[in-house]
């Protein structure tokens, strides 16, 4: 099983939209353990998405 990273962020309410997923994911805001993520793509293990500085989720 597994997510999309810009729907996650939206399902779980990090951003408002798929098109605001979308910019920060290509801007450089998000990471995913620890790595800055230039795309969006499918997570399909636990994961720790931080968005800008202070705004973290974690995905089982």
């Amino acid at each position: 099983m597994y997510i999309i990273l810009s729907e996650a962020l939206v399902e779980t309410g990090l951003v408002t939209s798929n098109g605001e997923a979308r910019r920060l994911i290509s801007g450089g805001a998000i990471s995913v353990n620890g790595q800055k993520i230039s795309e969006d793509y499918a997570l399909n293990e636990k994961a720790l998405i931080k968005k800008g500085k202070n705004s973290f989720l974690l995905v089982k």
